[in-house]
C-alpha cells in the first residue's frame, strides 16, 4: 500500500487532498498545528476509506518536523508521496507594503517557505536513503505567478514555493523523485465562502469556465501529479482559466 504525508491536512484543502488519497487506497498521515477538533473528524473519515494517522507539528520547528516525519514513517512504513499544503494567508489581505510589519512578514515566510523547506528536506532524505522513487507536490497559488495584490509577503512566499519546487526538482530527479507544484486560483473553501457574495461573483465573472474550483478539484490535480511518471519541476494552474487574461 502506498503512503502519503499531507501537511496541514486537518481541514479545507488539505483535508480534501487527504481524503482523495485515502479513496485511492493510500495510507494517509496528516499533520496539524491548531485544529484539534477538525483533525479528529478528518482521521475518522480517512479511516472509513483507508488507514489514517495524525501528528501535531509546528512545521517552522526543525525538531518537531524531524519527530513528526519519524512518527509518520513508524506508523506507515515509509512516505512515498509528500504534499506540502501547510500555509497561511495574510491576516490583512491587500495590506500595503508600508503598513506591513516585520512580524507579519516573518509569520507568513516561516510557515509558507521555511516550513516547506524543513519538511521536504526530512522526507527527501528518507526517500533517498530508502531508494523510494517518490513524489513531492507543493501547494503554491496563482499569486506565485503574478504580481498579486494579496499582500507582498504572501505573494513573495508563493513565488518562492515555485522557485523552491524547480530547484529541488533538478536536484532530486537523479534519485527518481519528481517534484511539482499546484497553483490554485480562488477555491471555494470556508474562508472564501465567508466573504461577500459580491466578491465571489467578481471571481466567477473573471473565470472563463464560469465556476470556481472546489477543494476536490485541487485534490484531483495533486493526485494526478502524484501518479505522473515523467513530469517534474512544473506548476499546474487550477483556476478555471482565469490566469489566461
Amino acid at each position: 500500500m502506498k503512503t502519503v504525508l499531507v501537511t496541514g491536512g486537518a481541514k479545507g484543502l488539505g483535508k480534501a487532498i487527504a481524503l482523495k488519497f485515502a479513496s485511492e487506497g493510500f495510507k494517509v498521515c496528516i499533520d496539524y498545528f491548531h485544529s484539534e477538533a477538525d483533525v479528529k473528524k478528518t482521521v475518522v473519515e480517512i479511516n472509513q476509506l483507508s488507514k489514517g494517522f495524525a501528528f501535531k507539528c509546528d512545521v517552522r520547528s526543525e525538531a518537531q518536523v524531524k519527530k513528526m516525519v519519524s512518527e509518520a514513517i513508524a506508523s506507515m512504513g515509509s512516505i512515498s508521496v509528500l504534499v506540502n499544503n501547510s500555509g497561511i494567508y495574510s491576516s490583512k489581505p491587500g495590506i500595503a507594503l508600508t503598513d506591513l510589519t516585520e512580524t507579519e512578514w516573518d509569520d507568513v515566510m516561516d510557515t509558507n517557505l521555511k516550513g516547506m523547506f524543513l519538511v521536504t528536506k526530512e522526507v527527501a532524505r528518507q526517500m533517498i536513503e530508502n531508494k523510494i522513487k517518490g513524489r513531492i507536490i507543493n501547494i503554491s497559488s496563482v499569486a506565485g505567478l503574478t504580481g498579486s495584490p494579496a499582500g507582498p509577503h504572501y505573494t513573495a512566499s508563493k513565488h518562492g514555493v515555485i522557485g523552491f519546487t524547480k530547484s529541488i526538482a533538478s536536484q532530486l530527479a537523479k534519485h527518481g523523485i519528481l517534484v511539482n507544484s499546484v497553483a490554485p486560483g480562488a477555491v471555494l473553501t470556508d474562508l472564501l465562502k465567508n466573504t461577500s457574495e459580491e466578491r465571489i461573483q467578481h471571481y466567477v465573472d473573471q473565470t472563463p469556465t464560469g465556476s470556481l474550483s472546489t477543494p476536490e478539484d485541487i485534490a484531483d490535480a495533486v493526485f494526478f501529479l502524484a501518479q505522473a511518471r515523467n513530469i517534474t519541476g512544473q506548476t499546474l494552474v487550477v483556476d478555471g482559466g482565469r490566469l489566461m487574461h
